[in-house]
């Protein structure tokens, strides 16, 4: 608290002192985390799922767009290499036909 009153005390370090907050916050944060009646157990196991749950639903539309950009970009290859089979076909045929 101490620290805060002095960041306070001097303008010229007040931009030192926005990471601290306001004093009046401060005080009532140091109070709530010194608070012994809040419960601070372990998380259940549903707000594990929730988590869980919640993190693929971020995550499965960012794959799903990174799974079409490659796709995109490898789209000329794949047309490339099934153009370059089909000439090959074309051409042991009408070698064969000889």
């Amino acid at each position: 608290m101490e620290i805060a009153r002095t960041m306070q005390a001097r303008p010229a370090s007040a931009a030192a002192g926005v990471a601290m907050a306001r004093r009046s916050q401060l005080e009532g944060r140091l109070l709530a985390i010194l608070d012994g009646r809040t419960a601070r157990g372990q998380q259940g196991r549903a707000a594990t799922v929730a988590a869980v749950v919640v993190a693929i639903a971020m995550m499965a539309p960012l794959a799903a767009v990174r799974a079409q950009s490659q796709a995109e970009q490898s789209a000329p290859e794949v047309e490339s290499t099934i153009a370059a089979a089909t000439r090959r076909r074309i051409t042991r045929f009408w070698t064969r036909r000889r």
